[in-house]
């Protein structure tokens, strides 16, 4: 299996969770730790320390439970972010970022 078999996966799992299903809502939980913990890494990486936003991008935060459950992770562990939408698509921004660090 590739990465896209399993990422198309994700729509099916947040339907169940919302839907109830408590391992597809474990799935989901875990799913907005490991994120958090990504971006807490690459805050801590990149020096942020203070308030930044996380551009949300992709199917997988499309659901409001994900969004719930990774408002939730990093407000423990990375405060100093904020989940936004995205301004401009997500090569764009990451180019935008490198050209600013150059």
């Amino acid at each position: 299996r590739t990465w896209a078999d399993v990422a198309a996966l994700a729509p099916v799992v947040c339907k169940c969770a919302e839907a109830g299903d408590q391992d597809a809502l474990g799935a989901v939980r875990t799913t907005a730790a490991e994120l958090a913990l990504y971006v807490r890494a690459a805050a801590n990486r990149a020096g942020f320390e203070s308030a930044f936003d996380v551009a949300l991008c992709g199917g997988l935060v499309e659901s409001q439970l994900v969004r719930h459950h990774l408002d939730e992770c990093l407000a423990y562990e990375c405060p100093n972010a904020r989940t936004a939408e995205p301004s401009v698509e997500a090569a764009t921004g990451a180019a935008m970022y490198a050209a600013r660090l150059l």
